[in-house]
């Protein structure tokens, strides 16, 4: 074999291996993306650990593009009679180029998706107080249209609004898992086939935790203002690490701690002191359970990926949520507990679940691609904002005031979170 033969046959096997390696990367950041918008746009553990294998790949990508395009020197033959060392002409070696960026558009446009996507989940939750009545006086929406509540707040209730809504993402979720991942349905068919129960618990059981998260936020906004609600439920990150240091040895640095610490202390700040519909103690221990219950799910997660794609994982954890839910409905509750439907709303209900489904699709397919144009952690940074968009569009859309100090708490919460999302992406570039 040439030299020719043999440098074509090296440049076939550097495009097959560039192959591969784009391929692993497209897997990962879809496995990231799922991540962050299942951990409330936080950089977590896991997605610390998935940063830190995509940008080893961008690196490995990036010296087998320049090997496939650099050009082949001339090698002269060298006398093996010689008996000192004779400089050999070569062209000179062009440095190595920097690391490949996202274009500066692409990286705006994620941006802009990612704030779309915060702002799609904050409108959810407003949608859903829009739903709930309080009071027999209807709502004011931007303080001119009046729109009467459907149902009124409570656990049976909350489980019917929630299986409304899985019933429209069971319907389209599929659609767009193929989209997004064409080898849903072979993967899928692989874990059923793999008789692995210990991750069948996980994946499952991540639904489950997922699902009482849901009804407990859902009773929580029922009964508190829907910023506050929110606020609260931003604990999980607290509950999160702890669980993960307990389970893993996964021990807090010092700037960990004060990111809870800063958390912690605009949660306590933004609790409601009375004066609100509802039931406040009920709302703030829901909301409270909410966050608890969505920390399990973030570290089943963390579990269940390591042999699932996040995509068919999603589709099992949303089917978890609707058989859940359904079967909930069917056991009898008291009466104070169970599922209470006034007359002539079942259309408004039935249109109010549709949205709420919808609203749910189109901000996970919005974080999804805003994680491929900008990165995870710009992302995540973004995500932050939740709990502050929730309470402006609740002030906006609905005119639930919040007072000073909760105002305070609140941003306390998102610079605690921000905080936290920071100190993943630092110690994933130290790595």
């Amino acid at each position: 074999m040439d030299n020719t033969d043999l440098d074509n046959s090296k440049a076939r096997s550097a495009e097959e291996t560039l192959r591969k390696v784009n391929q692993d990367l497209e897997r990962l950041q879809e496995e990231l993306a799922h991540q962050l918008n299942q951990d409330g746009q936080t950089l977590g553990d896991k997605g610390a650990r998935l940063l830190e294998e995509i940008r080893t790949l961008e690196g490995l990508a990036h010296r087998l593009r320049s090997q496939i395009e650099k050009p082949q020197p001339t090698v002269h033959p060298i006398s093996t009679s010689a008996t000192r060392e004779e400089p050999v002409n070569q062209p000179p070696t062009a440095p190595p180029s920097p690391k490949p960026k996202p274009k500066e558009g692409q990286v705006v446009t994620g941006l802009l998706l990612a704030f779309l996507s915060a702002c799609v989940l904050s409108l959810f939750n407003v949608t859903l107080k829009i739903l709930l009545k309080l009071s027999p006086e209807p709502r004011l929406v931007l303080d001119m249209f009046p729109v009467d509540g459907l149902i009124t707040p409570g656990l049976g209730n909350s489980l019917l609004i929630l299986f409304l809504r899985m019933i429209v993402v069971m319907l389209v979720f599929p659609i767009l898992a193929t989209f997004l991942y064409p080898s849903v349905w072979s993967d899928l068919k692989r874990f059923i086939e793999s008789n692995d129960y210990d991750h069948m618990i996980k994946v499952v059981g991540s639904g489950f935790f997922l699902f009482l998260s849901q009804v407990c936020i859902y009773i929580a906004i029922g009964n508190i203002p829907t910023g506050i609600a929110i606020t609260i439920f931003f604990i999980y990150p607290i509950v999160t690490v702890f669980a993960s240091w307990a389970l893993f040895g996964d021990r807090p640095n010092l700037a960990r701690i004060i990111a809870m610490a800063v958390i912690l202390a605009g949660g306590i700040m933004a609790l409601p002191q009375g004066g609100v519909e509802g039931n406040t103690q009920l709302g703030i221990s829901a909301a409270i359970g909410a966050g608890v219950t969505f920390a399990g799910y973030v570290l089943l997660v963390g579990m269940g990926t390591k042999k699932l794609h996040p995509i068919p994982f999603s589709l099992v954890s949303f089917a978890a949520i609707f058989v859940f839910s359904g079967i909930s409905l069917m056991f009898p509750l008291p009466p104070e507990l169970g599922v209470v439907i006034e007359p002539n709303t079942q259309t408004g209900l039935l249109i109010g679940g549709s949205i709420l489904g919808l609203l749910t699709l189109g901000s996970y397919l919005l974080n999804n691609f805003a994680i491929r144009f900008a990165g995870p952690a710009l992302a995540s940074i973004v995500g932050a904002s939740g709990p502050a968009l929730t309470a402006l569009f609740s002030l906006f859309l609905i005119a639930e005031a919040l007072k000073m100090q909760q105002w305070v708490g609140l941003g306390l919460v998102t610079l605690g979170v921000l905080g936290m999302s920071l100190e993943r992406m630092l110690a994933s570039k130290k790595a």
